[in-house]
């Protein structure tokens, strides 16, 4: 009986890992067709709760606008009131200030209307 040469051992070798190969892809090929059917049923849940944390993460984000723009809308608000206060505080000094000035102008320009502030 002749001895094996290196090549013919090389080439079962070969041969035996290209079977493994094909037998793993059809089997690979025939599970993924008879559990393909059955497998949106049991990933269901799964895909359910990714979509639900995805519209959850959307919903935070979307409200984490809200609140940038709040802000923004709420410094806003605080810069307009600090200059209505400031321009209230003028007016009362003002007015403060011109009503002797004021009174006296008047008295000059209709004197029966308005009497004399001074005694």
């Amino acid at each position: 009986m002749p001895t094996p040469t290196t090549a013919w051992l090389i080439r079962r070798f070969y041969l035996l890992i290209l079977l493994v190969f094909v037998i793993g892809a059809v089997s690979g090929f025939l599970l993924t067709i008879f559990l393909g059917r059955r497998a949106p049923d049991s990933l269901t849940p799964l895909v359910n709760s990714q979509t639900q944390t995805s519209q959850s993460l959307k919903t935070i984000h979307d409200k984490l606008d809200q609140l940038t723009d709040l802000k923004a809308t709420v410094a806003d608000l605080t810069t307009a009131v600090n200059n209505l206060e400031q321009a209230v505080n003028l007016a009362n000094d003002l007015n403060t200030l011109n009503q002797p000035v004021l009174g006296t102008a008047a008295a000059v320009l209709s004197p029966e209307l308005y009497p004399s502030p001074t005694p």
